[in-house]
């Protein structure tokens, strides 16, 4: 989570080391990856700091009076918490929908600002290969755009950290006076399920991990492909205000396609549950041994949920595999191709 992108330079890289040299905030991999630690980590540390102080009070009064708590104190929690849990996910879109734009607009009017003064052409004099400046141009815009990013991935990781108090210490199993360890609470569902499904249990623990981890993770991935996309506007567009408005209709259609996206990963969940519904009702009506059964319910959970992750990181990596390939297309062109093209739009 806290790999900076200083990591994908492997190699001596001049142009990196040089634009590196004028960034005045957070430029070196220490600084930023420990920026990245304090800022994903902080909050959540903080939120279960206070978390565990009020279940604590709440406890204590609990002990002192010897009764639980009342169903209106158990109910005034979780109506509290719901919204805390709207604020953060409106926080988090909102923030994905103006670090998108970020993304963009520290790349859209990099590549053609070089190439209207000049010093595009004196960069490809170097002995440096195209790769080796596209990675230099891409990793240091990675490292000014990765500072919006983890407020973003910090939220995230807000949000999984409440959710998780939430279930791990539930305030109306102590409303009610049970003890912590009870099947109507959820360390007690898992560890009665680890005793009746070991198998099931573990898979589906292992599922809910993975999504969580891609969840928090999937700001990265949105960070890299719209960096990349950003750079290959500005390789094509040498007017820097229409560089900018192609930006803003590339970054809708970027959402619009994300949004086409997901709608095809969610319809493929649901088709796979169909199918491990029907696949559960036919092999528990044909198999004798309930372990098939189970191993294969397994499968196709695991299936369904690696295709909708599978499908959101495609989607991602073809972008910005795209984008990299028109980057290194358009701005290293020869003079003669670019002459030859402006010929046959003059004809045309």
């Amino acid at each position: 989570m806290f790999k900076t992108p200083h990591t994908m330079i492997h190699d001596t890289n001049p142009v990196f080391d040089f634009e590196l040299r004028h960034l005045k905030w957070l430029a070196q991999p220490q600084r930023l990856w420990r920026y990245s630690a304090v800022i994903q980590m902080l909050p959540s540390l903080i939120l279960s700091v206070i978390y565990v102080l009020v279940l604590n009070e709440w406890l204590h009064q609990w002990i002192a009076t010897g009764r639980g708590l009342t169903s209106f104190q158990s109910y005034t929690f979780y109506d509290a918490a719901a919204l805390w849990i709207i604020i953060i996910m409106a926080a988090s879109l909102l923030l994905a929908l103006v670090g998108g734009w970020y993304y963009l607009g520290v790349t859209v009017n990099s590549i053609n600002q070089e190439m209207n003064s000049g010093r595009w052409d004196q960069l490809r004099l170097t002995p440096l290969a195209p790769e080796s400046i596209y990675e230099a141009k891409e990793t240091i815009a990675e490292v000014r755009a990765w500072r919006v990013m983890n407020i973003e991935v910090a939220l995230r990781l807000l949000l999984l950290t409440l959710l998780l108090l939430l279930l791990l210490l539930p305030f109306d199993v102590l409303a009610a006076g049970q003890p912590y360890i009870t099947s109507l609470s959820t360390i007690g569902s898992i560890l009665r399920g680890f005793q009746v499904k070991p198998l099931s249990t573990a898979v589906d623990a292992l599922v809910v991990l993975v999504v969580a981890v891609t969840y928090a993770y999937e700001p990265r991935w949105r960070m890299q492909a719209l960096v990349a996309m950003g750079l290959a506007l500005s390789s094509q567009i040498r007017n820097t205000s229409m560089a900018s408005l192609a930006a803003f209709f590339g970054l809708f259609g970027f959402h619009i396609v994300q949004a086409a996206w997901t709608w095809f990963a969610l319809m493929i969940m649901i088709q796979l549950t169909k199918i491990m519904d029907w696949g559960y009702r036919f092999l528990d009506g044909v198999a004798d041994n309930t372990v098939l059964v189970e191993v294969g319910v397994l499968a196709l959970k695991i299936g369904a949920v690696a295709a909708v992750i599978g499908i959101v990181y495609l989607y991602y990596a073809l972008v910005r595999s795209n984008s990299r390939h028109t980057t290194l297309k358009h701005a290293f062109r020869s003079e003669g191709d670019i002459t030859a093209d402006a010929a046959i739009q003059g004809t045309g």
